[in-house]
């Protein structure tokens, strides 16, 4: 199933299969390194397919009903191995690209972080590699208040044993400034990280190496250096995973995982902790069978917006928006798909209200996967849906909304590049709302 297939990959697209060896620098090293980069320009078998749809909308501050916006512009970016998406960051003259870059070594492949940095026509400026002589996995992306970056993520490189939780923080330039790993004798993930305006760092994922159970949620918060302050576990004997974070304007953090029941099923778990990690109270979603959630935002009172992918019986896998008030309680949730497998990698919110969600519609194990941009307004009634994709798979995933109302979604593609999955930065124009 869906749900039980990606929970090790909250935000990645990943072939069917792959092997874990590599023969790299002993430390981590960052170094310009060129890569073939796939074809660029709207391809012919990459047109939006037409499922756009006109939607009335009722409720306050929604957008006037309209058509799907056009595809502008798309570029890939990659070598001849796999590429593994982690975030995205809006800047001022472009945008940065977080991941991870397969690397074809003598035993097989390998994969090390991945930072690009483009320009606003996705043209790359600089890309920067920071691998060991094991596997690297960059699931996560932020800015620091001084315009570098910190990516998180795992590797097996360096650490106490197994996959441990790596971080590193760049300059402006993609430079490496330094890097740290947590974790134990198991495996250890980390899948979100965001920066508190005091500059340190917060990151959630999940343990085997502590904890109540064979895996919990771990949230870990480090100075501006990397340095742990505190740390905290969430769950039961079960099994445990962290997805996303967002800070709380009103203090604390709200943490997203998902929690597996006795009977293997998924429910979304939703907790909100204080500015030390102690609980305030948690809640659980879903009663159908797998839910879960890949993406969470606040609205401008702290409310709480999640995204991911809700199954039925007569549906199957859905795109899931909810919104819950502070306290965790629903306040309206919507679901949206086809009649294949859909779920949600991905959210932001459009500036007149509204939401923008991508992610995966269609099987992934045929080759008959798109990728799905669904808008929304404020209450999360549909205004349009359009699907992206080629003859092979193709998903998107972290996104953001330009000024101009313009949208930019990463993902990744096995349609067009240089290999089966490449990087794949996708520009549409501004909607009726804008």
């Amino acid at each position: 199933d869906v749900a039980t297939s990606y929970r090790h990959y909250p935000v990645t697209f990943r072939p069917a299969s792959k092997l874990a060896l590599i023969s790299c620098n002993d430390d981590a090293s960052s170094n310009d390194i060129d890569v073939a980069i796939g074809t660029e320009g709207i391809a012919t078998d990459l047109s939006p397919t037409d499922q756009s749809t006109d939607v009335a909308n009722g409720g306050d501050g929604v957008a006037p009903e309209c058509d799907a916006p056009e595809l502008l512009w798309e570029k890939v970016y990659g070598g001849p191995e796999s590429e593994e998406i982690g975030g995205i960051v809006q800047l001022d003259d472009g945008y940065a690209l977080g991941g991870s870059l397969g690397i074809d070594v003598p035993n097989g492949m390998d994969d090390d972080f991945w930072l690009i940095k483009t320009d606003l026509e996705g043209e790359i400026v600089w890309d920067k590699q920071f691998g060991g002589d094991g596997n690297e996995e960059a699931t996560a992306l932020a800015q620091t208040s001084d315009g570098g970056f910190v990516l998180a993520g795992y590797t097996g490189s360096k650490g106490a044993g197994g996959m441990d939780i790596w971080i590193i923080r760049t300059d402006t330039s993609g430079t490496l400034l330094w890097d740290k790993t947590f974790g134990g004798e198991g495996n250890d993930y980390a899948f979100a990280i965001d920066v508190k305006p005091n500059g340190e760092l917060v990151v959630l994922g999940h343990t085997e190496s502590k904890g109540a159970g064979a895996t919990d949620l771990w949230l870990i918060v480090t100075d501006s250096t990397g340095n742990l302050l505190w740390e905290k576990t969430y769950g039961t004997e079960i099994e445990e995973r962290g997805s996303a974070l967002a800070l709380l304007k009103s203090g604390g953090f709200a943490l997203a995982g998902t929690a597996y029941t006795e009977e293997d099923k998924t429910q979304a778990w939703l907790l909100r902790v204080d500015d030390k990690g102690e609980l305030l109270w948690d809640s659980l979603y879903g009663l159908n069978g797998n839910d879960f959630v890949r993406a969470v935002l606040l609205t401008k009172d702290d409310e709480i917006i999640l995204a991911g992918g809700s199954e039925s019986e007569t549906t199957g896998l859905d795109f899931w928006l909810f919104k819950t008030d502070k306290n965790g309680s629903v306040v309206w949730d919507q679901t949206y798909g086809t009649d294949d497998d859909d779920y949600a990698l991905g959210i932001t919110i459009h500036p007149d209200g509204g939401y923008v969600l991508a992610g995966i519609s269609g099987s992934l194990s045929d080759g008959l996967s798109d990728a799905l941009i669904i808008r929304t307004d404020s209450t999360g009634e549909p205004i349009w849906e359009s699907s992206y994709g080629g003859e092979q798979p193709d998903g998107l995933g972290p996104l953001v909304v330009n000024p101009d109302g313009s949208i930019v979604a990463f993902g990744a593609t096995a349609s067009i590049g240089a290999g089966w999955w490449d990087f794949w930065l996708v520009k549409l124009e501004p909607d009726c709302g804008d």
